[in-house]
């Protein structure tokens, strides 16, 4: 019988079985805009991969909070994001799986409006193989973090010539405990934001605690730092195993307030366009921050770089 004939007790039967193989206690929901017969409509649309719905934030909606829903997000999927909250991760512990590799991974573009982002607003979110692409100029920010326990892995955040992220990653202030992890961030061009402003950077952190940050990548221009911690000390920052190259002038790999604290591990930093120690700052912090570094190196493409370069004086911006 086909599917689109079953009852609703027969495909919530089917369901439970994928569900058990698929090593959840949560149900399972499909997202394809690839196939041809997607659409966001009831059962019995998104419960395989055949009639699977059309976008991931009305799968999120179908979502039940805390019992470990996991959204399968099919190869080739594509979505553009126009508008600020388009897409919203408003249930708790919800996980949402990219398929494929590369470039044919599940792309959500953001454009139209540099307002528009992907908002995080429930607690316990995991977020898995995607692309976010910026589509538009001095984009604001991609991922807005506003709730605690969110992680995100193999996740790549891209922009272009003309279409600049200003932050990718914003933490709302004393939201807590974060990890990224296998991550790539892109920015070839030099954005349009304030160098030591509000809101920029990589890494947007404001009094934040327990931050994992571990093998992500760093290629490109990052307004103000790599990561930024601003106005108030974020505490147990943990940089591990992460490398990349921080091409704008001026800026830093990383900015500390007074008393942060955390560290980098097994790191590598590369600052393009350096022509002296006095020109260029890998990391700006105060000489009293309990900020450790162990087997971390800062070079950049000139022989006057290396670990002089540090600044230890405190921000205060």
């Amino acid at each position: 019988m086909p599917a689109t004939q079953l009852s609703v007790a027969e495909l919530r039967t089917e369901l439970a079985d994928k569900v058990s193989r698929a090593g959840t206690t949560g149900n399972v929901w499909y997202v394809g805009s690839t196939v041809s017969t997607a659409s966001d409509s009831a059962l019995p649309f998104g419960t395989t991969p055949e009639n699977p719905l059309a976008t991931l934030d009305y799968a999120i909606g179908q979502c039940t909070a805390n019992q470990g829903d996991i959204i399968y997000v099919m190869p080739g999927h594509t979505e553009t994001l126009t508008a600020a909250a388009q897409l919203v991760f408003d249930v708790a512990g919800v996980k949402v799986i990219g398929l494929g590799v590369g470039t044919n991974r599940p792309t959500f573009t953001l454009s139209t409006a540099t307002t528009a982002d992907v908002d995080i607003d429930a607690t316990n979110v995991w977020i898995d193989n995607i692309r976010f692409v910026s589509g538009i100029d001095s984009l604001a920010v991609v991922l807005d973090v506003n709730s605690a326990n969110f992680s995100c892995t193999r996740c790549d955040f891209v922009s272009s010539s003309g279409n600049e992220i200003i932050n990718q990653v914003n933490f709302a202030t004393t939201v807590d405990d974060f990890y990224f992890a296998d991550c790539y961030f892109f920015q070839p061009t030099d954005p349009d934001g304030t160098n030591g402003g509000t809101s920029t950077g990589c890494f947007y952190i404001v009094d934040s605690e327990n931050i994992l940050i571990e093998r992500c990548r760093f290629n490109g221009f990052f307004e103000t730092a790599i990561f930024h911690n601003d106005a108030t000390l974020c505490g147990e920052l943990w940089i591990k195993e992460c490398w990349g190259n921080q091409e704008l002038l001026a800026a830093d790999t990383i900015t500390l307030e007074d008393g942060a604290s955390g560290g980098m591990v097994n790191c590598n930093w590369l600052q393009e366009n350096a022509d002296d120690v006095t020109e260029t700052l890998f990391m700006t912090f105060a000489a009293t921050t309990p900020f450790g570094m162990f087997n971390t190196f800062f070079m950049n493409d000139n022989g006057g770089g290396g670990n002089l370069a540090l600044d230890n004086t405190a921000d205060t911006t």
